[in-house]
């Protein structure tokens, strides 16, 4: 799973993720790096302070699908809006030859192994101020130029009639050094049945929580006008793609079996599971339907005890419920869109 923070600052990104086999799941902490917080203010006296460098990746331009003895062209773009400074740009290719550069522009870089590599560039100046790292995503496989990778992601919990052969899209990872995001993924959907029409312990819902902290002298913790996105990610290690003799999903035919737990939605199997009379229910088409690629209603049961003031019995405690939906929701097997995060501390 992938996750990312817009601010009402443009500027603003930070994103985070890991992969967490075939389910969608959120990621552990990740801090944005890079200098330029302003801190390298100039002697007293006056003067302005020291500006970072200013890095962009020009190519590739995104995630580069290969195979085995192809190379990658690398091309970047590196200034230094203070006048004098000296800068130092380091690249690194891990699994390719050569194996690291330190010019703007190292060209062809050749992959002889399959795997998934992640390529870097960062730069500081004289000063020791720094860019934000930039990171592009390479994938090689043995089938040759831009096969279907051997990895593992999932953005759709959709069944499909016929074979499925698209490379999911995964967004590229941004750096920002002006943000650092707290997320954790404390329930949900990490495993699955192959059957539901009863019950699933672990039925498709996420519980998503995050916190954001606007790095500065005075560090500043949810600041106003931010929201979470999150969206599905590779992972190489998922076991399912080196074990023997597992159900994959793939049946004979091609097509892809994920589940028929919204069969069993649409049956009422979950709705003895939720209080009646609240608007929840029934889950086929109340106030939180539950359609394809989208979960359970999830209930904040912090407001419902101890409400906003935090005080048991104040008065004020409610039931309120939130709902997650696949990245995959608008295009099953082909879109990777990033969704809300309905639920995380501001």
């Amino acid at each position: 799973m992938r996750t990312t923070i817009t601010h009402s600052n443009p500027g603003g990104y930070a994103r985070i993720f890991t992969g967490c086999g075939t389910a969608l799941c959120l990621l552990a902490v990740t801090a944005c790096g890079g200098g330029g917080s302003g801190d390298d203010d100039d002697e007293a006296g006056g003067g302005t302070a020291n500006n970072p460098p200013v890095c962009a990746i020009d190519s590739p331009a995104g995630t580069v699908n290969l195979g085995v003895g192809e190379s990658v062209s690398y091309a970047a773009t590196v200034t230094d809006p203070d006048a004098g400074d000296v800068v130092t740009i380091s690249w690194t290719f891990p699994g390719g030859t050569p194996a690291d550069s330190d010019v703007e522009d190292p060209g062809a870089v050749v992959y002889a192994a399959a795997g998934t590599f992640v390529t870097t560039l960062e730069a500081s100046d004289s000063l020791g101020a720094a860019c934000p790292v930039q990171s592009r995503t390479i994938v090689v496989s043995d089938g040759g130029s831009n096969p279907v990778p051997d990895i593992s992601i999932n953005s759709t919990s959709q069944s499909s009639a016929g074979a499925n052969t698209n490379v999911v899209p995964q967004p590229d990872q941004l750096l920002d050094g002006a943000y650092s995001v707290l997320a954790i993924n404390d329930l949900g959907m990490h495993c699955g049945d192959l059957d539901t029409r009863i019950s699933s312990i672990l039925p498709p819902f996420q519980v998503l929580l995050a916190q954001v902290i606007e790095k500065g002298s005075s560090p500043t913790l949810n600041p106003a006008g931010v929201s979470l996105y999150y969206s599905a990610a590779y992972n190489p290690q998922d076991p399912i793609l080196t074990q023997a003799g597992v159900f994959t999903g793939v049946t004979d035919d091609g097509s892809t079996y994920k589940t028929n737990f919204w069969d069993a939605i649409i049956q009422g199997a979950y709705d003895p599971f939720y209080p009646g009379g609240l608007g929840i229910t029934p889950l086929a088409g109340a106030g939180f339907p539950v359609t394809v690629d989208k979960g359970l209603p999830v209930p904040n049961v912090e407001e419902l005890y101890i409400g906003t003031d935090g005080v048991v019995n104040s008065g004020d405690e409610t039931l309120t419920a939130v709902q997650h939906a696949m990245p995959g929701l608008t295009n099953p097997y082909v879109a990777n869109t990033a969704q809300l995060i309905q639920e995380h501390y501001a």
